[in-house]
Order: C-alpha cells, then sequence, then structure tokens
C-alpha cells in the first residue's frame, strides 16, 4: 500500500539502498555490508510478527556477524512490523536505525532511532533516480545511528519530495 500515484519502486536504492551503502562502506562511514539483506512478512498480527518474524530476523543478523541494522519499510503496515522488529534488535543488543515516511506510526511505536523523511510511502530512501538524495539520506541516518543519545530520536529530513504541490499528501 505505497502510493503509485506520486511515486514507483522500479529504482531499488530508493527503498533498498545496497549501492548507496557500498559506497558509503568504501568511504569509511561504517565497516561494510553483510552478504545478505532480510525481508520481513508485512503481517497484520503484531504477536507474529513479535513472537517469531523478529526473533527469525535476530538469528539472522547474528549468523551474518551483523553489528548494527539499517531498516527501509514501504507501506504504513511496514512501517509497524519494522518497528517492531527494530524494538527486538535493539532489545537484543543490535542498534538500528530506521528510515522512514510513516512517522505517526513509528513515534507510536517507540522505536531508539528514525530518520523521517516527509515523502509518499514507497520511496523511505529517496526519490527515484536522485542517487544523490539517496546517498545524503543514507549518510545522514548512519550519522544518527551513531550519534543518537537516547530512545525515540527522531530526525527529519530536510529533504523535499520532487512533486509540486505536494498532491500525495492529501491522498495518504
Amino acid at each position: 500500500a505505497w502510493d503509485k500515484e506520486s511515486t514507483h519502486t522500479e529504482d531499488r536504492e530508493s527503498f533498498l539502498p545496497i549501492e548507496t551503502a557500498s559506497t558509503l562502506a568504501a568511504e569509511g562511514i561504517f565497516a561494510g555490508l553483510t552478504a545478505r539483506f532480510h525481508g520481513v512478512p508485512t503481517e497484520y498480527s503484531q504477536r507474529k510478527t513479535i513472537t517469531e518474524d523478529a526473533p527469525e530476523i535476530l538469528r539472522r543478523v547474528r549468523a551474518d556477524g551483523a553489528d548494527a541494522a539499517l531498516l527501509s519499510p514501504l507501506c504504513p503496515v511496514c512501517h509497524q512490523t519494522i518497528s517492531l522488529v527494530a524494538r527486538h534488535l535493539e532489545a537484543n543488543g543490535i542498534p538500528t536505525i530506521i528510515v522512514g515516511s510513516a512517522l505517526d506510526v513509528v513515534e507510536h511505536c517507540g522505536v531508539p532511532r528514525f530518520y523521517f523523511n516527509d515523502f509518499p510511502l514507497g520511496n523511505p530512501c529517496g526519490p527515484p533516480w536522485r542517487k544523490e538524495t539517496q546517498h545524503d539520506i543514507v549518510r545522514r541516518a548512519l550519522t544518527h545511528l551513531a550519534t543518537a543519545r537516547g530512545p525515540r530520536s527522531t530526525v527529519k529530513s530536510p529533504f523535499a519530495w520532487h512533486e509540486d504541490g505536494a498532491v500525495w499528501r492529501a491522498r495518504y
């Protein structure tokens, strides 16, 4: 349930920034990526997310040797699911940063660190095909991961969506 009228998911980097993160790792911003990335089923059951999916993601993240996680949800339910996973990872010693667009959902869930982009749902890591903006967003999110001083820390991105008149806001 992302905004298909204002955007698209044809540019993977706008929601799964693998190349951007690889570039930032090469620049020394962080040590590097694990060999795998993981998806979480968008379940409407918080119980299933908490008791099954979040522990499985923790198991996989640990097996991969990751020491932190960048999470990028697309739709409103994705934001809830990812927030629950982030809380589980954090409770088990894995720091997280969520890069997303559903401020109300993520803040309601009470995650430790959130980098908020006021964009239509679907492109939490930047508008499609705008590589420089995507790069800046991920860099700023990783900086927030490293520097946040307390729980429920939200940083609001300075970037604006490229659609004139912000028509997308009225639809969502």
